[in-house]
């Protein structure tokens, strides 16, 4: 028996323009009239889901959303918090708190492939403001987007999830994820985010194989501090565009592998075998600071142009950048650690 849980938490919704109809949860049952599952069932295209106050729903196995275009999302409910000082004067402060949740589950293991949501046969979902925690599965394990379906995510959190292969899960780009946080996440064959879009996320503490955080993903202003993974500590064969990659760690390619990487920042990577920062990878246009390897502390193969390579540090290669090539780029403070753990400056 799985633990399954997702913590929804409703924060400001973008407004839905063209919802046919608003469907609200009612109740915390896994089914039956008033349950997210049956909400699910009986929406149309262009309806929205929302939900009428606090509840912890008990999810007994995976939501299959089958070839609708309907949203699930939050509302702000706005309290009003009265403060008062030892006098009992009204000081007349405001607090909003944000309505919450939570949808828990267990799901029995069958065949060994479960996720919370599916995505089947054309379906088109759109995630608002929802915390999605210690799911578990094969592929996908918070949200499997099939061939032919896509999902827009926005605001989301995605805590504690394992999975063999993947989190959120795509096969064709068609899933963006916006303005989302990863934390904490774990598999163990591929990464936590494989074939999406991803703008303005933050991947922390993940752990996968390839990559530590996005496989084959396109990123743009995003943040990756400490994750880690065999190659490939934040990305794996990722574009990645006005992006922060930092503290990452991996065996080779301490942030990137064989990544595209444009106008970012890779700082303090570590690699425990070759290219402190990145391994076999096209960089343009960004800083490489103070990575570390055993072999090439900033760069190991590929391409680089225009970057600034500052004090990264390397144990065995005497270069910062080994068999990569780098074209109108600045070096400085590039450091090797001799045999008697001295460095010496190159």
């Amino acid at each position: 028996m799985k633990n399954l849980i997702i913590i929804l938490t409703f924060l400001l919704t973008p407004s839905i323009s063209n919802a046919s109809e608003v469907i609200s949860v009612t109740n915390a049952e896994d089914n039956g009239e008033g349950s997210l599952r049956f909400a699910i069932e009986i929406a149309e295209d262009g309806d929205s889901i929302t939900f009428t106050e606090f509840f912890e729903i008990f999810l007994l196995s995976p939501i299959d959303i089958y070839n609708k275009k309907i949203s699930i999302n939050g509302e702000i409910d706005p309290v009003t918090v009265k403060l008062f000082d030892g006098s009992q004067r009204d000081k007349g402060k405001i607090e909003y708190r944000a309505k919450t949740i939570d949808i828990c589950g267990y799901n029995y293991k069958t065949m060994g492939n479960e996720q919370a949501f599916i995505l089947s046969q054309g379906a088109n979902v759109s995630f608002y403001n929802m915390r999605f925690k210690e799911c578990e599965g094969e592929r996908g394990s918070a949200i499997l987007a099939n061939e032919s379906t896509s999902a827009n995510i926005y605001n989301c959190t995605f805590y504690a999830n394992n999975s063999a292969k993947s989190i959120v899960d795509c096969t064709n780009y068609k899933v963006n994820i916006t303005n989302s946080i990863f934390i904490n996440n774990e598999t163990s064959s591929q990464s936590i985010v494989t074939y999406c879009n991803l703008y303005n996320c933050i991947f922390k503490n993940n752990k996968g194989y390839e990559g530590g955080a996005a496989y084959q993903c396109k990123i743009y202003g995003s943040t990756f501090e400490a994750n880690t993974a065999n190659n490939g500590g934040a990305a794996f064969n990722c574009e990645i565009r006005n992006s922060t990659l930092i503290a990452n760690t991996a065996n080779n390619g301490g942030a990137a592998y064989n990544c595209e990487i444009y106008d970012s920042i890779l700082k303090a990577n570590t690699a425990h075998k070759s290219g402190g920062a990145a391994y076999d990878c096209k960089i343009y246009n960004s800083e490489l600071e103070a990575n570390s390897a055993h072999m090439a502390g900033a760069a190991f193969k590929g391409y680089l142009e225009k970057c600034f390579i500052v004090k990264n540090k390397a144990s065995l290669s005497d270069e910062a950048t080994c068999e990569a090539e780098a074209v109108n780029s600045i070096y400085y403070g590039n450091t090797t650690i001799d045999s008697k753990n001295r460095e010496q400056f190159n």
